[in-house]
Parts: C-alpha cells; structure tokens; sequence
C-alpha cells in the first residue's frame, strides 16, 4: 500500500505540473526574494511519516517515488536543503524528469541560488514532453529570473493623458481654502465649473543588483505637467527624485525587503507658488504567507512653501510633514488581489499658527484576466478602491481658538482599466467621484472625472 501511495502522487506531478507551479508558489515577487524559510512546525503525523520514508530510503537508496515523496514532504518542513539533495539523487537516476526538474528550479529560486533555478527552466523548455500552458508559465518565470540577474537595469516610462473634470463647489467663492496643502485650488467661482486637462508625464530609473540576497541600489526621477484647458489655477507642475538603498530580510530569516530612500520634490502650482520637499522615507514589506504581504512606511519630509512672485528665500515658510502607512495585501492565483491600506500624516508648522492632521482609510482591488480581445498582446487589468479620509487643522498657538479650526472628510471611490496595445504600449481609462465636506463652507464642494492616457513603459 506504501508503494503504491508514492507511485499516485508521481504520476499527479507528471500530470498536474501546470497545478503544481501555480500552487507551490503563487506570487512571483515572492518567488524572486523569498529567504531561506525556519523550520516549521510539524505534526505527529508528519514526523511519522518523514522517519517512515527515511527508513524506507536507507533499505531502498534507488527507489526513485520514495525519493520524490520524501522530497515533498521535505520541502512541506522547510527543509530545503535537503529537500533539493532529494531533487538531485532523482535526477541522477532518471534524468529530465519533468516534475523534478520543475519543483528543483522552483526551489533553487527560492533559495536565491538564481543561475542553477535559470538552468533548470532552460533545460524544462527544451523538453519536447512540456505541455503548452505549462511551457508559457515556464518562460514567463524565466524571463522574470533574467531580469532580476543582471546587475545593472535601466528602466522608464512615459504617459500621455486627457482628464475631463466636473467641480461643484456648494459653498461661497474660494482659492484659497488651505494654508499648508494648498496644492489642488479650488475653483474661482461658486458655480460648477468643468475643464480638460492635458497631461504628461515621465520617468526613468537606473537599479543596480549588489548581490544574489535581493539587495539593491535604486536611483529613479520624474517629472510631471498638467495644462488645464479654462482654469488656469489647476495648472500643476512637478519634479520628484528618489534614490536609496533595499535590503532583502531573508539574511533575518524572513522574506521580504526593507529600504531607505531620500527623496526631493518640488510642486509648482499654477506658476504663482511652489512647495519644495527634502526628506527620508523608511519602507518596508513582510510576506506572512505566498499570498499575504504587510507593508509599512514611515517618512519625515521638511517642506518650504512660496510664492514665484518673491525672491525664494524671502517668502519661504517652513514645515515639517511625518508620515505613516500600514497595508495588507491578499494575492490568489497570482492574478487578483485585494488590499487595504491606512495613512497617517502629521503637519506641522513653524511659521504658520496651525498644523494639520490627516488619516485616510482605502480598500481596493485588482485583477487580471486573460485579453478577450485578439489584438491584445497581454493580459487586461481592472482594479476599483474605496476611501475616507478625515483631515483636522489644529492650532499650537494658544491665543487661537482650538474649538473653530477646519475640519474636512473627504470620500472617494474610483475604477481603471488597463489594456495592453503592444508589449511596452498599454491604453489607460479611469472614472473618479470625490466628495468633500467642512465646517467651511468653501472646503465644501463635488469632484467627478474621467480620464484617458497611453503609457510606453521599458
């Protein structure tokens, strides 16, 4: 009964083998920085059986369906590195077996050992015997792994977009409704009002691969233009760079990645007033499990707000902005996921009176699913969130009166759709409803919007 147990499950690998790389690991990000995995914690049932297969492997060191068992459930109590010597001795005595050959590249690539996973997904493509699906999946992960081998990577994208805006703003006339966030205006007039904006975008990047732990350099820049077609106050400008060091947590023991990054940003609003931004931002993401992944940041930004008008440094007024996120995020299939996200950011300034609190709260999802049309190269993705965010203006100085300070919710929903023209061109689409209320009256008002855009990205 022994023997023929071990003999079902080879013959399920040799046929599931499309199941199998979908079910063993199902986040390729994962696949490409997972570490080293701790023991785990095994079961009476499980111990039995790993001493059962010993045993039965010393009396039998050739019995190749013992071997593959004995590899799984290896594997099963992350114990990897003898779960890849099981992989090798099955290989020795039959050579190109598929299944093996499949979970061995799989595992070499958890284990970051990335030329000997390359190797083995080479030799599985070469293999007449692979069945087509399984074949696409098998490049797809291997020009994954390329990518993550070379040392150096350049990188980019530009995009090109129209967004047709509707504002009602149901309280008096106003422009200037914030002090220190005044970065989207307010229209000026209390009468709805709609406009175009064109806009344009870009951004290149340069990574640098230190090691084979997933540590890496990254330096990436951007800038942005937005051209209102009537009002002329919602023209927006924007420079930003961010460079810094990742690190991968599996010399920790755990998978996942922790960076640093400084990060400068310059805000130009209508050509009347700008924000300049210096600051750091730690960031950093866990996977509980394949599909599950924790991320957090922090970051502490000085900003300087003020006026083209006036010589820079005679109208500068300073703030300094913290920063703090916490997400979770469920992936299944390696093709949707879910996610909900919490942010939290504290003003504070030192010319200003006032500083200025603000949580927001989003869930979102995505997916993406095969094209259904035939001149899609790629996969389609649809994605909607929800959010709510309360922002409070408070005032440090105790002559001003705490209890008549501005207090605005805002709540938001959106969907997108992503489709691929070519490999590098993809056509965007997205509907947006914002929603805002204050005790001020003109912080009061209705956002809907629709946007189109086409993204180049290599």
């Amino acid at each position: 009964m022994y023997k023929t147990q071990i003999s079902h499950d080879t013959k399920r690998a040799r046929l599931g083998l499309c199941t199998l790389v979908l079910g063993y690991i199902t986040s390729s990000a994962a696949l490409a920085q997972a570490p080293q995995p701790q023991a785990a914690q095994l079961t009476p049932q499980q111990i039995q059986q790993l001493a059962t297969l010993e045993a039965h492997i010393a009396q039998h060191p050739d019995h190749v369906d013992a071997l593959y068992t004995y590899a799984r459930a290896l594997i099963q109590a992350q114990r990897m590195a003898e779960a890849r010597s099981a992989y090798l001795d099955i290989l020795r005595l039959r050579p190109g077996h598929l299944a093996t050959t499949m979970e061995l590249a799989m595992l070499d690539q958890q284990m970051q050992q990335l030329e000997s996973a390359r190797a083995g997904y080479e030799q599985l493509l070469r293999s007449p015997d692979l069945p087509p699906d399984v074949r696409t999946m098998v490049q797809q992960r291997l020009a994954q792994l390329n990518q993550a081998l070379k040392t150096h990577q350049i990188y980019g994208s530009a995009t090109l977009g129209f967004t047709a805006q509707h504002n009602a703003n149901a309280g008096p006339a106003g422009r200037e409704v914030e002090i220190l966030d005044n970065l989207y205006p307010l229209w000026a007039s209390a009468q709805p009002r709609s406009d175009v904006l064109r806009s344009a975008s870009a951004s290149l990047g340069w990574r640098w691969n230190w090691n084979n732990l997933g540590d890496y350099w990254q330096a990436n820049g951007s800038v942005l233009t937005a051209l209102p077609h009537h009002v002329s106050n919602n023209r927006r400008e924007q420079l930003s760079l961010h460079i810094g060091p990742t690190f991968s947590l599996k010399r920790w023991g755990m998978q996942g990645l922790l960076g640093v990054q400084a990060k400068l940003q310059r805000i130009d609003v209508a050509r009347a007033r700008y924000l300049d931004s210096h600051g750091l931002e730690l960031n950093a993401n866990w996977a509980l499990t394949p599909q599950q992944l924790l991320t957090a940041t922090f970051g502490h930004h000085i900003e300087n707000y003020a006026k083209n008008s006036v010589h820079a440094f005679g109208d500068k007024q300073s703030q300094h902005r913290n920063a703090w996120s916490l997400g979770w995020q469920y992936e299944w299939n390696g093709n949707s996921s879910v996610y909900a996200r919490w942010v939290h950011e504290r003003r504070s300034a030192h010319a200003h009176q006032y500083s200025q609190q603000h949580n927001m709260w989003t869930l979102g999802a995505s997916t993406r699913y095969a094209s259904p049309a035939a001149w899609s190269p790629g996969q389609w993705r649809s994605s909607i969130y929800a959010s709510y965010a309360h922002k409070r203006h408070g005032a440090p100085d105790a002559k001003l009166n705490l209890h008549d300070v501005q207090r605005t919710k805002q709540y938001s929903v959106g969907i997108s759709q992503q489709i691929p023209l070519t490999k590098a061109l993809s056509a965007n689409a997205g509907l947006s409803w914002l929603r805002v209320r204050s005790n001020y009256d003109m912080a009061t008002y209705n956002d809907r919007s629709v946007n189109v855009s086409a993204t180049y990205a290599f």
